[in-house]
């Protein structure tokens, strides 16, 4: 029982750092994001926003999937190792 309580607590802890840092991450993104719209904004040219906001998603969308990548080779990694 208390070795399931350990890993447990661990695997919370692990959790939690991991979510600090994706919203350190989300902040920065975020603030890199208002820059640009903000820098196309000043142009005066609306088409860069748009395509902005497409490559925007797109990058996104990537990242979230390398991100599901590297989870899933965490996870592996541990139950390999036995944690």
């Amino acid at each position: 029982m208390a070795s399931e309580r350990d890993t447990a607590i661990r695997e919370r802890d692990l959790a939690r750092e991991e979510l600090r840092k994706k919203s350190e991450i989300l902040a920065e993104m975020s603030v890199r994001l208002e820059a640009l719209r903000s820098k196309a904004g000043a142009t005066g040219d609306g088409k860069p926003s748009s395509d902005l906001r497409g490559a925007d998603a797109k990058l996104v969308t990537h990242i979230n999937n390398l991100q599901e990548q590297l989870y899933a080779e965490r996870n592996n990694n541990r139950r390999l190792r036995g944690g």
